[in-house]
């Protein structure tokens, strides 16, 4: 296996020697992949990890009928 850097050093030294247009390719190819790590949640998270992730009122869940009805 390669050491993180060296793969960084390989992967640079592909891409500059592409035309413009595949190294857009590529670009866009490794921000999808960056998007994709970030929303995938961890495998051993659980519902306590989700409090705070949303913005709402304290009381929503105590308060529910009265807000929705």
């Amino acid at each position: 296996m390669v050491p993180p850097q060296e793969l960084a050093d390989r992967i640079k030294h592909t891409v500059e020697h592409l035309p413009y247009e595949k190294q857009q390719e590529v670009y866009d190819f490794a921000e999808y992949l960056k998007a994709k790590v970030r929303t995938q949640a961890p495998r051993d998270a659980s519902l306590a990890d989700l409090i705070g992730v949303l913005e709402g009122p304290e009381d929503l869940s105590s308060k529910h009928d009265e807000i929705y009805d």
